[in-house]
């Protein structure tokens, strides 16, 4: 009985680690994510300071486009996935 709950334990404590993992990792994207959306943005004023509110238009539309879809996927957060959801053996 012992050994099954030592390797509950060690089975939770994998679960842990992978989701702590998926977590940082998603911070990480989302800061990126977020830093690129700024730079659409200031890219999209700096066409209006230079006169080209097209292409402004053009950018902020591509951003708000991706946002939506984005939204609408839910790919933005890659830990709302179970670690259940992961093989038990991936090496075979």
């Amino acid at each position: 009985m012992a050994m099954a709950e030592r390797g509950h334990e060690a089975q939770l404590m994998r679960e842990q680690a992978i989701l702590q993992n998926t977590l940082s990792v998603d911070i990480i994207g989302r800061f990126f994510s977020l830093l690129f959306a700024l730079a659409g943005l200031g890219l999209a004023a700096y066409a209006l300071h230079l006169n080209y509110p097209k292409v402004a238009f053009a950018i902020v539309t591509v951003l708000l486009g991706g946002a939506v879809y984005t939204i609408a996927t839910g790919k933005e957060s890659r830990a709302k996935k179970t670690t259940h959801d992961a093989p038990e053996n991936p090496t075979s």
